[in-house]
């Protein structure tokens, strides 16, 4: 498990681009770029991207289950995850590639 502290920043803007805009299409793809960026900066080319929103969360949530939140009954935690880690006071987002 690698800890990606590189993609947290454009993560955070992805997610923040998404608040703004409700435009799953657009975020999705945003973050399956940046799981490429990471996959090419890495030897394990079968991994994938998956993230903590602040210390506590004791989720590992994907990429396929952010979509499929987004679209579910889960949107408005989904959402609310977001804006606890692109708020100035919220909390810390971690990126993890394994």
């Amino acid at each position: 498990m690698e800890n990606l502290i590189q993609y947290v920043n454009p993560c955070n803007k992805a997610f923040h681009a998404y608040l703004q805009d409700n435009n799953i299409i657009a975020l999705i793809s945003n973050l399956f770029e940046i799981e490429s960026e990471a996959r090419a900066d890495s030897k394990n080319k079968r991994a994938s991207l998956w993230f903590k929103f602040g210390r506590d969360d004791t989720l590992s949530t994907d990429i396929w289950d952010i979509e499929i939140s987004l679209r579910n009954s889960n949107r408005e935690f989904m959402i609310e995850q977001f804006e606890s880690v692109t708020s100035l006071t919220g909390a810390e987002l971690q990126v993890y590639y394994s």
